[in-house]
């Protein structure tokens, strides 16, 4: 059940921050931002006092652990007040204050944790998480910058960076005592000693990932879920090119990999966040238990798209070279532990690196992808002695190039595709060679969207009307709203669903008569590209424009 939340409590709150935070005890001499940060720290206070608790009841539970490149929260202030019941106590606080509620929403950027809808999906899957009570903790990098603000002018687009962290750090705590080391370059040298091998590293550079800690609450329930940021320092203090280098891997996500410094800046964001995360949940693991042996019973690690795809030789890394496991003991908990969802079919989503990239910048990883390999392709010659081409699509390494996808199918126990549709399409046309083999680890679950925030919070008009016909149970069941299939001749419902689109597009009407000038007329039929123009949106636009010409 949801705390109940009282208007005076919060306004006190609020009071008490801006005094504390920015030396104002009058609200009327603070700007939106100032109270939005005031509004957060209360927010944020007691989302963390929810995390301590989930975090006591769920510690002996099965943890799910998620990484993604990208996780795109959106405003969490908004977001968080509605899940914690907060929402309309908030507002008549604000009112009380004599403060646009509205304009406080807006004073905050979003989170820039990527660019991508794999982002938005792994966000919809925290707040799934945290909503059922799952014991889970999503991971990825606290970028310094979000992808890029987009302005027209005079017809033209104009990119300015991103500094979402001044609004964003508010909801974030920084957890420098769990810091952990990622080497990169250097050498890598094995040891047998005793009968053991060791692996001694030579000159690697040396990046500490430092974490910070947002919290994901549930719609209406005190369970939460751990967001953990890490952010990338250099351990040297005086070598500014270590400095430089360092601090460029958490700066801002890369995506293109044209050139060879592209590629080697790539792969080290990718290394560095799934060596930071599997350190850490091997830590947390083994604080509890005492050791490894158990990983695969405690833990499930999703890999939440292909760029995430060495955390499989790195957890093989943590489990040979300091638990001093075996090589198939270790093989065999890191195959329980690993799911993999595959989210694109598209050539470069499906990530291909150079061995010789990989070598350079994480050698020690580039030996256990090798071994995985040679192992693989043994076993697969077997089956196929004479069909070396086939071996060669479904190895890890061919042409002298990683192919992360694959590696992502070997070493997981489950692979899944975002929909009944991509499903198929990955069984038959992406791995249709590695689903002979496996055929029971691929299957097909839909990745839905946050109906809490995409329904209740975005159009609360339409949530009312729908809440008024079946009730409320689809907030957290969403299943439910195939209801509405029935209503296709209710004539007064379908006239109300057509009230509140209209009201609606007179809003963005206005809006867009605020910002640009232009009337836009509220009868026609909107089509609304709600993102910002990357570049090969606008390669595509560039081709609509010469057809056009063409024509």
């Amino acid at each position: 059940m949801a705390k109940q939340y009282r208007k005076r409590e919060i306004i006190n709150h609020i009071l008490k921050n801006l005094q504390e935070d920015f030396g104002l005890n009058d609200i009327s001499k603070a700007n939106y931002t100032q109270i939005y940060k005031a509004c957060a720290k209360y927010v944020q206070s007691e989302l963390y006092e929810l995390m301590v608790q989930t975090e006591k009841k769920q510690k002996l539970e099965r943890k799910v652990h998620f990484i993604c490149m990208e996780i795109l929260l959106g405003r969490s202030l908004k977001n968080n007040a509605y899940n914690l019941g907060m929402l309309d106590a908030l507002q008549d606080a604000c009112e009380d204050l004599e403060v646009d509620i509205n304009k406080i929403f807006i004073a905050e950027r979003d989170a820039g944790l990527g660019s991508d809808s794999i982002g938005r999906l792994s966000a919809c899957y925290g707040d799934a998480a945290a909503t059922i009570g799952v014991a889970g903790t999503g991971y990825t990098i606290r970028y310094e910058e979000g992808s890029f603000i987009q302005k027209i002018q005079n017809g033209e687009q104009i990119e300015l960076p991103d500094l979402w962290l001044e609004t964003g750090e508010v909801w974030q705590s920084k957890k420098e005592s769990e810091a952990k080391i990622v080497k990169f370059g250097g050498e890598v040298h094995e040891i047998w000693q005793n009968d053991a091998l060791e692996i001694a590293y030579k000159n690697a550079f040396e990046v500490l990932a430092i974490p910070y800690d947002m919290v994901i609450s549930g719609y209406y329930t005190e369970h939460t879920v751990k967001l953990r940021l890490w952010k990338a320092k250099s351990l040297s203090k005086d070598n500014l090119d270590n400095i430089k280098s360092a601090e460029a891997i958490s700066k801002k996500l890369y995506n293109d990999d044209i050139t060879e410094n592209q590629k080697e800046e790539k792969l080290k964001q990718q290394y560095f966040l799934v060596s930071a995360t599997i350190q850490d949940i091997c830590k947390k693991h083994k604080d509890i238990y005492g050791t490894l042996e158990n990983f695969a019973e405690k833990n499930v690690i999703h890999l939440m798209d292909t760029r995430s795809a060495l955390s499989i030789p790195e957890l093989m890394r943590i489990l040979l070279d300091e638990e001093k496991m075996s090589w198939e003991f270790a093989w065999n908990i890191t195959t329980q532990s690993i799911a993999y969802t595959n989210h694109s079919m598209r050539q470069n989503s499906l990530e291909f690196c150079s061995a010789r990239t990989m070598e350079k910048c994480i050698p020690r990883i580039m030996s256990i992808i090798n071994e995985i390999n040679r192992r693989y392709t043994s076993m697969l010659m077997a089956y196929y002695p004479d069909d070396i081409s086939k071996i060669n699509r479904m190895s890890v390494i061919s042409d002298s190039r990683i192919n992360m996808a694959n590696l992502g199918v070997i070493g997981s126990f489950s692979v899944n595709g975002v929909s009944t549709l991509h499903g198929e399409l990955l069984k038959n046309h992406v791995f249709p060679d590695l689903y002979s083999i496996y055929p029971a680890k691929f299957r097909q679950i839909t990745n839905g969207i946050s109906v809490r925030r995409w329904l209740c919070q975005a159009n609360p008009e339409l949530t009312d009307l729908i809440s008024s016909k079946i009730g409320t149970g689809f907030i957290t069941h969403p299943s439910e709203l195939h209801v509405l299939a029935g209503l296709g001749s209710d004539k007064t419902f379908l006239e109300n669903i057509g009230k509140v689109k209209l009201n609606n597009k007179k809003r963005l009407a206005e809006y867009i008569l605020e910002k640009t000038g232009i009337k836009v007329n509220v009868i026609t039929i909107f089509d609304v590209h709600c993102k910002n123009v990357y570049m090969h949106k606008r390669h595509f636009m560039y081709l609509m424009h010469f057809l056009s010409i063409y024509n």
